[in-house]
């Protein structure tokens, strides 16, 4: 499935290649605001099948975390 879209800017580039991530040097960007829902979803998603599996996801649901 698809988590999220990244939009074409050349910023993400430039700071990429200046060794700089586009959520540091442009956090407020469209690009930046990409990143972070996708790292978010990407994160729902590895717990969500953690817990069903029952591995890390379902210890912290029970232990706190």
């Amino acid at each position: 499935p698809v988590i999220g879209r990244i939009p074409i800017d050349p910023d993400v580039v430039a700071d990429s290649d200046g060794g700089q991530p586009v959520v540091v040097a442009h956090p407020e960007s469209a690009p930046a605001q990409a990143y972070r829902e996708i790292a978010a979803r990407a994160l729902e998603v590895a717990q969500a099948e953690s817990r069903e599996s029952g591995g890390l996801g379902a210890f912290l649901d029970r232990f706190g975390g």
